[in-house]
């Protein structure tokens, strides 16, 4: 090991303490620098050999990485467990990886001039040129050792198909009892993010609600991050959705302070809440960082397994820094959670409300442009549908109680439109028979 100064050791102790609690704590942040971190780039051999301890554990299992699991290894590496209680963010995992990568090859490359300065003397030219060509080579070295992953050979990836192909597994797909979509994407699949895009009213949460229900149902593990209403809110809306009642006679009380339902309201309530009561489905209703959703999702995923989550909305994430403009806010947020959805390996169903500029047009229905002022949206998403009801802004339409799905984005398959129900008065997305799905599909070719 060479040498280093006393202050350049304990920069890089503190440097490798950060990284090492960071994967112990976060080891989802892994996946963000495995392309630029090696156990070999560690200085002290302690954090050398407990990082080679935690990324192999991160490889077999991530969902064994915590520290409580780890103890042990700290203890038979000689590092002090305590250092986890000083990494407060990841954030800056990436960059701290690449510092520590330079500070490896800076001290590989000290080592081969020390090699050149320990040289007596070099005699003539020929001497001169083959100790530049070795010094060369040494280099390259170096800058090889320093590349962790090598790409993938044709050879490899086709073994990787055969497998996909030859795989018996059960579906894992998370069908959403929307019949007609999932036909046509065949569920949403692990590590997909669907963004639902559509203006405030239109049926976003409604729709949201009626999928939870039918993964519900199915006894999918679903965490239902609201970040705009309460989960008693939540509650309700849903109650009234599965009962058919009027959410708002749900909230009225009369002059002594009772409800103002009817026995045969309630008794549809209780027997629909006793119902949902057994669903796998967990809320949270307080606004957090990206950060803190992954945080979320892997606890959700140790203590109950985890197959879906479902974000209700894009614009109540808090941003990692406030600063920035609006739209690097939502790129750097949509990258975290579809960072989230291939950590996690589950579907992230995303709402996202659609700007001002949809209501300036004569035809209002949505189109992927709309989502240029929403960073990396477009870009990012698997899968990206709009909501539209043509009876919002018309209440005579001849589409009224119809709901549009619009599926314009689909990296893995196709797209198209969706027809659906939607029942005003309780919030509710139904199936329609082929008879209305024709009627509605006339209409509106007329329209277009």
């Amino acid at each position: 090991m060479i040498a280093i100064s006393v202050e350049l050791a304990e920069h890089t102790r503190n440097l490798e303490e950060q990284i090492i609690g960071g994967l112990a704590t976060d080891p989802g942040a892994y996946e963000k620098v495995e392309d630029i971190l090696d156990p070999r780039f560690f200085y002290h051999p302690g954090h050398r050999q407990l990082a080679e301890r935690i990324i192999t554990k991160i490889k077999t299992d991530i969902n064994s990485v915590n520290p409580t699991q780890l103890a042990y290894d700290f203890a038979e590496c000689g590092v002090p467990i305590s250092i986890i209680s000083q990494v407060l963010t990841t954030a800056y995992m990436r960059s701290h990886c690449e510092e520590l990568k330079n500070l490896y090859l800076f001290r590989e490359m000290k080592s081969i001039a020390g090699e050149i300065v320990q040289k007596e003397a070099i005699r003539n030219s020929e001497e001169l040129a083959q100790t530049v060509a070795d010094f060369r080579d040494k280099i390259a070295e170096i800058e090889d050792s320093a590349i962790t992953q090598t790409p993938k050979s044709m050879t490899e990836a086709v073994l990787d198909l055969i497998d996909f192909l030859d795989d018996d597994k059960p579906d894992r797909a998370v069908k959403t009892g929307i019949h007609d979509l999932d036909i046509l994407t065949g569920g949403f699949k692990p590590s997909e993010l669907i963004v639902i895009g559509a203006r405030p009213s239109m049926g976003k949460t409604a729709l949201s609600l009626s999928m939870l229900d039918a993964m519900g149902a199915a006894g999918k593990r679903i965490l239902y991050l609201s970040f705009e209403m309460s989960t008693l809110d939540i509650l309700k809306r849903m109650a009234a959705m599965k009962a058919t009642i009027d959410l708002h006679r749900l909230n009225l009380k009369n002059k002594d302070g009772k409800r103002v339902l009817t026995a045969e309201e309630y008794q549809k309530l209780s027997e629909q809440m006793a119902i949902i009561a057994n669903y796998p489905v967990f809320f949270h209703d307080r606004a957090g960082k990206t950060s803190e959703i992954r945080l979320l999702a892997k606890r959700q995923m140790r203590k109950e397994g985890l197959d879906c989550i479902i974000l209700d909305h894009l614009g109540k994430v808090r941003p990692d820094n406030p600063r920035v403009s609006k739209y690097e806010q939502i790129s750097q947020i949509i990258c975290d959670l579809k960072d989230i959805a291939k950590e996690m390996d589950v579907p992230i169903v995303v709402l996202s409300q659609l700007s001002r500029g949809v209501e300036q047009r004569n035809n209002k229905r949505p189109v992927l442009s709309d989502l240029r002022e929403s960073g990396e949206i477009e870009q990012e998403a698997d899968m990206v549908m709009f909501l539209y009801r043509d009876d919002y802004y018309d209440p005579t339409s001849q589409l009224a109680g119809c709901l549009e799905i619009d599926l314009q984005k689909h990296r893995n398959g196709p797209t198209g439109k969706v027809l659906t129900g939607f029942i005003k008065h309780c919030a509710r997305v139904v199936n329609l028979d082929q008879e209305y799905k024709k009627k509605y599909r006339d209409i509106i070719s007329a329209q277009v």
